[in-house]
């Protein structure tokens, strides 16, 4: 007959913690040989961004074609979607720094290619769902009183780190908004031009003003070098609100990216080096509220055969009237 020998409790204890010691020191053996992998990669990021750099002057130097600069779009657009919050503090400086340089290899090829405007608008989108959504690693661009990026005013990873640690009003950081927000701003902003004579040519209707009028008034008529700006404007508006219409999964995605969007613009929009964050609001105001009374007209005239519809979300209109009532009460509260 076989007898069944029984392990003894002693023994069994003896096992897990060997064990548990195997899987200890394999961990640190891991994390061990990770750092040796890991520092001579981090000790290319100083070269990273002297490349970027020689890349954006690149750009703006020599007229390239179409692939080579939709690829160097789609790489810049790719590294602002890296989370530095897991990094530590001085790695995650560095990635602040290379998302800044790559904000300003797209603001440059969008100034100076504006056939790719309309491609790189619709690039955004997809980039806004693979964005960092923690509170912690959210919103990491610096804010200044100028346009100008960070990186040109003495902008350092130490800068980096500590402006997440910022003072807070209503919640979000003083002094920081989300790069996305920041690159839209940016992106907006480059389209200005110098203003143009009108020539009768041009406007043959229209009429000068009546202070001009007389034969002593020697002012130019100029054409307004916003026009670009106004345009860009209200494609991302037109976009994004129809992102946010209907019940899809998406639609639903995209309604919090909104909001935090718009606290981003109501933060900046009292700063002189970004006025495009007014011309955002108001053309993202007049679409909600033309959204809005197109609603309410086709509830009224709802019997009428030849009336259209307007149908919206519910939860679309109640975004709407949100959003409008949130801009209204950021103005009333700073006049």
């Amino acid at each position: 007959k076989n007898k069944k020998q029984k392990n003894s409790p002693g023994k069994n204890m003896t096992n897990n913690g060997t064990m548990s010691n195997n899987r200890n020191r394999t961990s640190q053996q891991i994390q061990t040989a990770m750092k040796k992998l890991y520092k001579p990669i981090l000790s290319t990021i100083g070269l990273l961004s002297i490349m970027i750099e020689r890349i954006q002057n690149l750009v703006q130097m020599v007229q390239l074609d179409d692939q080579p600069l939709l690829s160097i779009t789609s790489s810049a657009l790719s590294a602002l979607a890296i989370d530095p919050a897991p990094s530590p503090a001085t790695n995650a400086g560095y990635c602040h720094l290379i998302q800044i340089s790559a904000l300003e290899i797209v603001t440059t090829i969008f100034k100076r290619y504006p056939r790719h405007r309309a491609i790189v608008m619709e690039d955004l989108f997809p980039l806004m769902l693979k964005l960092p959504t923690s509170k912690k690693s959210m919103r990491t661009f610096t804010i200044s009183n100028s346009s100008m990026p960070t990186s040109k005013l003495g902008f350092t990873p130490e800068k980096a780190v500590s402006s997440t640690s910022s003072a807070l009003i209503n919640g979000l950081p003083q002094n920081c908004i989300q790069i996305i927000t920041a690159l839209i701003l940016h992106l907006i902003q480059c389209c200005v031009v110098m203003p143009l004579p009108i020539t009768e040519n041009d406007s043959p209707q229209e009429q000068p003003p009546p202070q001009c009028q007389s034969s002593n008034c020697s002012l130019p008529r100029l054409s307004s070098g916003l026009k670009d700006c106004h345009i860009i404007s209200d494609f991302f508006t037109s976009q994004i609100l129809q992102r946010c219409r209907g019940g899809s999964s998406s639609s639903r995605e995209f309604r919090p990216i909104l909001h935090n969007i718009i606290d981003d613009l109501l933060l900046v929009r009292i700063q002189p080096g970004y006025p495009a964050a007014e011309m955002l609001l108001l053309s993202l105001c007049k679409r909600l509220s033309n959204d809005l009374l197109r609603c309410s007209s086709s509830n009224i005239e709802s019997n009428s055969p030849n009336a259209k519809s307007a149908s919206f979300e519910p939860t679309y209109l109640a975004m709407a009237s949100d959003i409008i009532g949130k801009i209204c009460a950021d103005l009333a509260r700073n006049l």
